[in-house]
C-alpha cells in the first residue's frame, strides 16, 4: 500500500508538471506560427555544450577521493533560451580504516526562458535529484517564474524571478508528499575578460503554510578558457535545508575544481 501511494503521488507530480509546461508552451507555439524571426526551429539543432570532470584526492589525516561529472547544454533560438544540466557526484573516505561514502548524488534540470519584452521573461525550470547522503530518495520540482532582467550590458547581465514551485519530496526523516512553495530566483553572468567569466545563481524556496520548511541554494563559478575547447573552472555550491533527518546536516558546502571540454 505504501508503494502504491507513493506511485500515485509521483504520477500526480508528473502530470502536474506536464500541465504547467503545456500551459507555458501555448504562447510559444503561437509565436512560432506568426513570428518567423523568433521561431525556435527544430528543437534538437544548434545546441552548444560543456562537459566538466573533476577529481579530488586527499591523503594524510583523512583519506578521501571524490569524482564529479557535469554536462551543460545551451540553445538560444529567437525569443527562446534553453538550458539542460546533468550532474553526478560520488565520493568515499576512510574512517578508522573503513571506507564509507561521503558523497552520492545525481540530478538533472531543464530550464526554458521565453522573452516577453526588453526586461521581462517567463521561466520554466524542471528538476530531479537523488542524494543518498542527505537522505533524498526522490525529489522532483516544477517551477514557473516571471523574470525581470534589471541589468543587460555587453559583458554582464543579471535578473530576478519570483515564482511558484510544485515539489514532490521523498526524504527520510521528513514527511513524504507534495509541497507548493513560493520561490525567489536570481542570477548573474559576467564576462570579466575574454578568457574569464563568472557565473552565479541562487534560489530560495519556502512553504507559505509552514515557514519552517524552506531551502536556500547558492551556486557560483569562475571559468577560465585555455583554448577554444578546453577550460578550467572552480565552482562553489552551498545548500541549506531547514527540515532534514536528525542525522543530516542542514548546511552543505562543496568546492569543485574541474577541467572542461566545450563542444
Amino acid at each position: 500500500m505504501y508503494h502504491r501511494t507513493n506511485d500515485k503521488r509521483i504520477h500526480s507530480c508528473i502530470a502536474f508538471a506536464a500541465s504547467l509546461l503545456l500551459i507555458t508552451a501555448a504562447p510559444g507555439a503561437h509565436a512560432q506560427e506568426n513570428e518567423d524571426d523568433d521561431a525556435p526551429g527544430h528543437f534538437f539543432q544548434d545546441w552548444s555544450g560543456r562537459f566538466d570532470l573533476g577529481y579530488t584526492l586527499q591523503s594524510g589525516r583523512t583519506d578521501r577521493n571524490e569524482l564529479t561529472a557535469r554536462v551543460q547544454l545551451d540553445r538560444e533560438a529567437g525569443i527562446h533560451k534553453y538550458r539542460a544540466i546533468g550532474e553526478y557526484i560520488y565520493g568515499e573516505q576512510k574512517i578508522d580504516g573503513d571506507k564509507i561514502k561521503s558523497s552520492d548524488r545525481y540530478g538533472a534540470s531543464f530550464r526554458w526562458r521565453r522573452t516577453l519584452s526588453e526586461y521581462f521573461y517567463t521561466q520554466s525550470l524542471t528538476s530531479y535529484e537523488v542524494d543518498q547522503i542527505r537522505r533524498i530518495k526522490q525529489r522532483a520540482e516544477q517551477n514557473l517564474s516571471l523574470g525581470y532582467q534589471f541589468l543587460d550590458r555587453e559583458n554582464i547581465d543579471a535578473s530576478v524571478a519570483p515564482g511558484v514551485t510544485a515539489q514532490y519530496n521523498r526524504q527520510l526523516g521528513v514527511e513524504t508528499g507534495m509541497n507548493y512553495l513560493a520561490t525567489a530566483f536570481q542570477d548573474i553572468n559576467w564576462q570579466i575578460t575574454e578568457a574569464y567569466r563568472f557565473e552565479e545563481d541562487s534560489t530560495f524556496l519556502i512553504e507559505p503554510d509552514d515557514t519552517d520548511n524552506y531551502t536556500y541554494r547558492f551556486n557560483a563559478g569562475l571559468v577560465g578558457t585555455m583554448t577554444d575547447s578546453i577550460n578550467l573552472s572552480v565552482r562553489y555550491n552551498f545548500v541549506y535545508e531547514n527540515q532534514v533527518a536528525a542525522d543530516v546536516d542542514r548546511a552543505e558546502h562543496r568546492l569543485i575544481t574541474s577541467i572542461g571540454y566545450s563542444f
